[in-house]
């Protein structure tokens, strides 16, 4: 009797789960009839749907650069839903650490998920996580509403998605949105930009600027290697941009110099000047922002320290001042003080904790509102 009696619960089991599943249904954005992935400048011409670069460049830039920008750090996907439950299961290429030793696995290899609410607030959504072949975030508690509202599922920084699908009820209502018109932000930078060390994609300080101006923005943020090599500048001059942002300094630091074939101070002075004149050529009106090196958190007991940060900045100001003196229209400037990094905003002495991200965010929203104005 014991023997049946637990038969027929396992078969009733089973059933559940299985009516459970099948009322799911599951979005896939590359199957939409348009295009859906935001952050991407060349969306047709990308070797692997979350890509951010174009394969025509593969040969063009380092192998280092190229491979990074297989990395999804920037793309979003918006999509409208009511569903009260929200799945999003996906593939990443790397699979033997989905974190690193001084970022959570969270940002690097994971999603995440902010909708608003009627006023226009930002809202962060918690899930559920589990990191497997098949990465699976679960969202339980979003809450049941009459009318779709915007969700906008942020990619992981510093993985490469290879498949990625959303479950809703599915009597629930679903949309993806398509991109948003607006001309785009446009990032060229460091590991920093790439998002290093955010503990969640949307912490992240390009993110966290996006929803703050409510534009697109296209982060072409790449891990020690934000240079400004001329061919990296030509592609960035192909996209029709709000602004430029050009924010390298970090990797250009005296250390790195002979390895870029820089011999002294004024090589380097003619690489920032060569970048932003090349840029300005081919975009006449756009703004373009420098950015300095927001400095080390050690730079108060190491001398070292502060000189590579001070040396690059007071630099890259005089080569500010030149264009500005020769007549160089709409180029505009960010210093290490207006970002402001307090001692405790990193994790490792230079890459941003999510506090030292929200610095940089406002400190780029008061700049670019008034630029913009």
């Amino acid at each position: 009797m014991n023997k049946i009696l637990l038969i027929l619960i396992s078969i009733n089991c089973t059933y559940c789960f299985s009516q459970e599943k099948e009322e799911i249904t599951w979005w896939n954005p590359i199957n939409d009839n348009k295009h859906i992935i935001e952050g991407q400048a060349w969306p047709s011409e990308v070797a692997e749907h979350y890509h951010r670069l174009p394969k025509r460049v593969a040969n063009k830039l380092s192998s280092g650069v190229y491979n990074l920008g297989k990395q999804s750090a920037g793309l979003m996907i918006r999509f409208n839903t009511n569903s009260s439950k929200i799945t999003v299961k996906y593939s990443v290429k790397r699979k033997d650490g989905f974190g690193m030793n001084h970022m959570p696995a969270t940002a690097v290899s994971g999603v995440d998920l902010y909708t608003f609410d009627d006023s226009g607030k930002e809202i962060w959504c918690a899930a559920t996580r589990k990191f497997s072949d098949t990465i699976i975030y679960d969202y339980k508690k979003i809450g049941v509403k009459k009318t779709p509202r915007e969700y906008r599922l942020y990619l992981p920084l510093y993985n490469q998605v290879t498949h990625l699908e959303v479950g809703v009820e599915s009597k629930s209502d679903f949309e993806f949105l398509s991109i948003r018109e607006e001309k785009p932000m446009v990032v060229y930078g460091t590991s920093i930009a790439q998002g290093a060390c955010a503990s969640r994609p949307g912490m992240a300080w390009t993110a966290q600027l996006d929803r703050a101006l409510n534009l697109p923005l296209v982060n072409l943020g790449f891990s020690g290697s934000g240079r400004l090599e001329l061919p990296m500048i030509d592609l960035i001059a192909e996209i029709d941009a709000e602004v430029y942002i050009l924010d390298c300094m970090p990797n250009l630091t005296q250390v790195t110099w002979q390895s870029l074939g820089i011999e002294n101070e004024e090589a380097f002075k003619e690489r920032v000047l060569k970048a932003v004149n090349q840029l300005r050529s081919k975009r006449e009106g756009t703004p373009i922002l420098l950015v300095e090196h927001a400095g080390y958190s050690d730079e108060y007991v190491s001398d070292s320290q502060k000189d590579r940060f001070q040396k690059v900045n007071k630099l890259q100001y005089q080569v500010y001042l030149q264009l500005k003196k020769q007549g160089v229209e709409n180029l505009h400037y960010l210093k290490k003080e207006e970002i402001g990094l307090k001692m405790d905003d990193t994790v490792d002495g230079v890459h941003p904790t999510d506090l030292g991200m929200w610095h940089y965010a406002q400190a780029y929203k008061n700049k670019l509102q008034s630029l913009f104005k």
